[in-house]
């Protein structure tokens, strides 16, 4: 009786295996008629430009009009931004850059805090920072200002020398309505060729890069990567008489001389950041920069440098 009893229970288990395949001649299972959904690309504008006025940007420094915008550029530091610049003047080719800029991260109160006691570290040891009523805690110094709006850290730069604070406090006021319908930065928009050098690049922040930015720029190549801590870019500059030009540099900075690389490199490390630049063509300058206030490895950047080297010749 007892081997009539396991020969059935045997059996049941085997029929409800079978009846769970497609091939067990029963009816096939009905397909569902909902379709999965497809994720939604963010709405909204890309960069604050696209929702600023730039006429009112350059009547707010006297600057006449506004002759086109600039954007996809960025800065690598704490934090780093995403830019985009108008060029604003009397006439196209005597336009001046003013530049708004927005933090990839988002920022909270603690991380706000650490932005403004590392400005007061690094830019506060030459020039006096301000309050500014925009936002949350906005300060201005020199020719910036910068403020927390939501979750973004916003920054407005007009690079001439004694930029009246109100008028860049007013600029802020322009673009404080476009942040909460930004898009949020991707961390990660880059070229291949810069790709190609993030474990050297990651040497040199020591962990892995959190935030990637790529574009070709006038020069050629730019490359940034940034963790919350520290970051480091890379950009080329066209300069006339370049070697000798380098050469005084490095004497006045107390830089020093880095064989191997380029027809001529040098290194300077201080409280201004660090720097490795080298000449990759004539009249070409390359600089590997760290922004204040930040440590790296000499050795890692050379090593980023001699990686990314052979896209400037």
């Amino acid at each position: 009786m007892k081997r009539i009893l396991a020969s059935l229970a045997a059996a049941t288990t085997l029929v409800l295996v079978a009846g769970c395949g497609n091939d067990s001649g029963g009816e096939p299972a009905p397909k569902s008629s909902e379709s999965s959904p497809m994720a939604e690309e963010p709405q909204g504008p890309l960069s604050l430009c696209e929702e600023i006025d730039g006429q009112a940007v350059a009547e707010l420094f006297g600057r006449g009009g506004a002759f086109g915008v600039t954007t996809g550029t960025y800065s690598m530091g704490l934090p780093s931004f995403d830019s985009c610049t108008f060029m604003v003047g009397e006439s196209k080719g005597a336009g001046i850059g003013m530049t708004y800029s927005w933090s990839i991260e988002t920022v909270d109160e603690a991380r706000w805090a650490a932005i403004r006691k590392h400005q007061q570290e690094t830019n506060g040891r030459y020039t006096k920072i301000e309050d500014l009523a925009v936002g949350e805690d906005g300060f201005t110094y020199l020719n910036t200002a910068v403020a927390k709006v939501g979750d973004r850290a916003i920054m407005v730069n007009f690079p001439s020398h004694g930029a009246d604070p109100a008028a860049l406090a007013k600029a802020l006021e322009l673009a404080a309505p476009v942040v909460p319908k930004l898009v949020p930065p991707a961390p990660e928009r880059t070229l291949d060729a810069c790709s190609a050098a993030d474990a050297e690049a990651d040497a040199v922040l020591g962990g892995e890069a959190t935030i990637r930015r790529g574009r070709e720029g006038d020069y050629g190549l730019s490359c940034g990567w940034a963790t919350p801590d520290v970051a480091v870019s890379v950009s080329a500059t066209g300069i006339k008489d370049a070697e000798q030009t380098m050469r005084d540099d490095m004497e006045m900075f107390g830089g020093e001389e880095v064989p191997d690389l380029g027809t001529f490199a040098y290194y300077t490390g201080g409280v201004d950041g660090l720097s490795l630049s080298f000449l990759a063509a004539p009249d070409l300058k390359v600089a590997v920069s760290v922004p204040a206030g930040m440590k790296a490895g000499k050795a890692d950047l050379i090593a980023l440098a001699t990686k990314l080297a052979p896209n400037y010749t």
